[in-house]
């Protein structure tokens, strides 16, 4: 892809994001999943509505038309149904699974700390208090150990009393981890990029929800 951020093309961009969404229903709760595909749908619709095709094509649209209001911070409210709104929590959500993910490479890590420190990182600061309860009750304490999970990734199974002596299930997990790690970093730049569209346009909205 193109190194210019206005070059961003939504629709692989989409494609990428309904495979993830598949990876979500399999490993997350529901609520985080449906939350991640209505933003899909916000996308989506203002596409079709806008005939654009670059995330900064639809910001900058989006902005000359007067779909968001004007904020106290010289920066923009956006309208929460907006192809704006989708994109920006599309993109915490990417910035909070990379987090993730990265943590989740380290041989000896835990994977209840690795989504917590994701989570303080990347999407506590826009979280309100009620927000940030539902988020510890569904996700920050309910996570199967780091093989399981990446079993579940990886999309094969995990045998305890069998790993072991399992070369199978070894290749299958150094497979997995290599995915992990080329996802990171394919998606760092692509996350830097995306974001310096919305702070170049104004459109950076930080507002708790």
């Amino acid at each position: 892809s193109s190194t210019n951020e206005n070059h961003i093309p939504v629709d692989p961009l989409l494609d990428a994001c309904r495979a993830l969404l598949r990876v979500l229903e399999q490993t997350g709760p529901k609520a985080v999943a449906r939350d991640f595909e209505n933003n899909i749908r916000k996308i989506e619709s203002a596409c079709h509505i806008t005939n654009r095709r670059t995330v900064s094509s639809l910001l900058q649209v989006e902005r000359d038309n007067g779909v968001h209001r004007e904020g106290k911070d010289s920066c923009l409210h956006l309208n929460d149904q907006s192809g704006a709104m989708g994109l920006l929590w599309i993109r915490r959500t990417l910035a909070f699974q990379s987090d993730f993910y990265e943590r989740l490479l380290e041989e000896d890590s835990d994977p209840v700390d690795a989504i917590n420190y994701a989570y303080q990182q990347q999407l506590k600061p826009y979280h309100g208090w009620a927000l940030s309860k539902c988020y510890n009750m569904m996700v920050g304490k309910k996570l199967p150990p780091r093989k399981s999970l990446l079993a579940m990734f990886g999309g094969y199974l995990h045998h305890e009393q069998h790993e072991n002596d399992d070369m199978r299930f070894h290749y299958e997990e150094e497979k997995t981890l290599d995915d992990l790690k080329r996802l990171v970093a394919s998606w760092r730049p692509l996350i830097q990029r995306w974001k310096r569209s919305f702070i170049e346009l104004g459109m950076e909205d930080t507002r708790k929800v």
